[in-house]
């Protein structure tokens, strides 16, 4: 008996791998209702959320950075899930690099450097990087000061068009 992982799941990935056409429509819907009716200009950024674990978030979050990135949009898939992340886990990211490893070292430093390879930000597929969140915490409050500290946000936006933030 033999229990076959995928390295890529297929519900996160479902726009980018064309697993469901019916999904894949109505993402299609989400960017175009973005596109046509949003007054704010690019760069962009979207927040994802719930106050309940295990809803979607990250499918969702997923799923729309790549139906952006697929429209030419340069888009950054941020793991903000700082007690449970789980993007990682889904596009192979270590734990050892991602936001949350660089805040501790650079966090503390308003104008320190954002270099994506220090920062573990890697690409998943054409136009679309990913950042992940790097090791769970239990105190993902506290981090938030830290990146608003480190106009982090504002400098990663002058190199992409969207940040997609699944929190």
């Amino acid at each position: 008996f033999v229990i076959q992982v995928e390295l890529i799941p297929r519900r996160p990935n479902v726009f980018r791998l064309g697993k469901d056409d019916a999904l894949s429509e109505a993402y299609r819907g989400v960017f175009s209702e973005i596109e046509i009716r949003s007054v704010i200009p690019f760069p962009k950024r979207i927040l994802i959320t719930s106050s309940i674990p295990g809803e979607g978030k990250s499918l969702t979050s997923s799923n729309l950075a790549a139906v952006f990135a697929a429209h030419g949009r340069k888009t950054l898939l941020v793991d903000c899930y700082f007690r449970r992340p789980s993007l990682r886990r889904y596009f192979g990211a270590p734990a050892s690099v991602g936001l949350l490893p660089w805040l501790r070292d650079h966090g503390k430093t308003p104008d320190a450097s954002i270099d994506p390879k220090q920062l573990g930000i890697t690409n998943i597929g054409a136009g679309l990087d990913l950042l992940p969140a790097g090791d769970a915490i239990k105190n993902p409050t506290e981090v938030i000061d830290q990146i608003a500290a480190c106009d982090l946000f504002n400098r990663l936006s002058q190199s992409y068009d969207l940040i997609i933030l699944d929190t």
